[in-house]
């Protein structure tokens, strides 16, 4: 059944909160062989609930930027649902695939090569196909990640927002550019990556300047000028360092996938180095990420508050309906019943309407005033370091500065305070934005609602007969 498009659907729910120990539990106890696919929902639950430009594949790919990056989905992994190795394993196999699939294919090309042609005949080398996840490299770059360095890459991996190098126009610019010793540095520095500037990057790159390819992830060493037998060894120490690492039992980041799978896994590879026996544990990890752990991210993404400032907005929602009740109340039986208009009941839509926008706006776990300037507060891994830095200074105060130094904190906790950060990624902020004003829509219809029910009561000066 074909699903319902974006423009006719009338209110967005952000994804629901999915325990990942739960669901890796069920798949495991199911020993469940997913297939990988690049463009459908695997698993139950709403697909569209996560817009295509925020696609686990485009946030694999690094083609997302704050605070949907590869660098925020990695830290978001590692500091709250603590499954990092889930992430750096599925990059190192793809890496290693994509690996395998260019050796398989310089063996190919050098044995086409020593092959006799006739006259005239060019030889055409294969072209390197997409692979979802992967971002695209160049010829000269083979995926060869080292272990030890997967999650310093991934920390240091930039998203395209931060690819901009060219900050402002000075006059020394143009004078710069004209220097023949500064060509190759202008040049690298000229070329950022075109999506940065409009806050994501496109679907489908194409040779169109405004959707060229994405800077790859530094996961990756030169190709490596050794003979075969020398890059097949290499190759193998580099599956048993994974092994070791990610399969084994009681490995230092052991992947929490089922007893079979893994005897069955590691038993294929003690035979063969092949990275197809890899592919169901990858594929295991790809549906855990898609239907768990990347949704949880988008719901932490969306929601721009914390508990604080959502306690507050409700507070103040529940205050502006109450408010909006103990005017019309007022309007009606102050002095007495009959002495005022009934249009005074629309003193109280304002109310009604802010009131309401609130406390929708709260149950998307946002804050109203942060959304309206496409701000949010920081992520739980952002406040860790402010939190430490601010509890020290509370410890090392002493008398009224301390009870100062505790009501700052808590404020600054409490509302929107200039501690905040920008969302970068256009598409997130547009996202945003169809959330507030769906609210406000709501909060208007409530307000309505309101008017309508208090206008009709034989309480005002046109209802009373005497």
């Amino acid at each position: 059944m074909p699903e319902c498009p974006d423009w006719l659907r009338l209110w967005y729910r952000k994804p629901q909160w999915r325990d990942i120990r739960d669901y890796t539990r069920q798949l495991n106890d199911k020993d469940i062989r997913p297939t990988h696919s690049g463009t459908p929902a695997l698993g139950p639950g709403p697909s569209g609930s996560i817009p295509s430009r925020l696609a686990l594949d485009r946030v694999l790919e690094n083609k997302t930027c704050s605070p949907m990056s590869l660098h925020d989905f990695y830290m978001y992994l590692l500091h709250v649902e603590h499954s990092a190795e889930n992430l750096e394993f599925y990059l190192w196999y793809k890496y290693y695939e994509l690996n395998s699939v260019k050796s398989t294919r310089e063996k190919i090309r050098v044995s086409d090569e020593s092959i006799p042609r006739p006259a005239g005949h060019v030889y055409a080398r294969p072209e390197t196909s997409n692979t979802p996840g992967v971002p695209n490299l160049s010829a000269a770059v083979t995926a060869k990640p080292s272990m030890s360095s997967i999650s310093d890459s991934i920390l240091k991996a930039e998203p395209p927002c931060a690819r901009v190098a060219n900050s402002g126009s000075r006059w020394t610019d143009n004078f710069f550019r004209r220097s023949p010793t500064c060509s190759t540095e202008r040049t690298l520095i000229d070329n950022t990556a075109p999506c940065a500037a409009a806050g994501t990057c496109p679907l489908s790159p194409t040779n169109d300047p405004e959707k060229g390819p994405v800077v790859p992830l530094p996961l990756v060493s030169r190709l490596s000028r050794a003979p075969q037998a020398a890059q097949a060894e290499e190759g193998r120490a580099e599956l048993d360092a994974a092994i070791a690492r990610f399969l084994s039992p009681g490995a230092e980041k052991e992947l929490n996938i089922s007893h079979s799978l893994r005897q069955r896994t590691l038993q294929n590879l003690h035979e063969s180095s092949d990275p197809r026996h890899l592919k169901p544990v990858a594929d295991h990890i790809y549906e855990v990420m898609k239907n768990c752990s990347h949704r949880n991210f988008v719901a932490l993404g969306v929601s721009t508050g914390t508990y604080e400032t959502i306690c507050v907005g409700n507070l103040i929602g529940i205050g502006c309906i109450l408010g909006g009740f103990l005017l019309v109340l007022l309007r009606a039986l102050y002095p007495h019943i009959g002495t005022h208009s009934r249009w005074d009941v629309f003193l109280s839509f304002p109310l009604w309407t802010l009131g309401v926008t609130l406390m929708l706006v709260g149950t998307q776990g946002m804050c109203f005033l942060l959304l309206s300037m496409s701000k949010r507060q920081a992520l739980p891994w952002e406040r860790y370091e402010d939190d430490r830095v601010v509890q020290t200074r509370v410890t090392a105060s002493t008398g009224p500065l301390r009870w100062w130094r505790q009501y700052r904190a808590f404020m600054n906790r409490t509302m929107a305070h200039g501690r905040n950060y920008k969302v970068v990624d256009k598409h997130l902020r547009r996202l945003q934005r169809l959330i507030l004003a769906q609210c406000v829509a709501g909060g208007a219809c409530a307000g309505f609602c309101g008017v309508l029910i208090f206008v009709f009561l034989p309480i005002w000066k046109e209802t009373v007969h005497r």
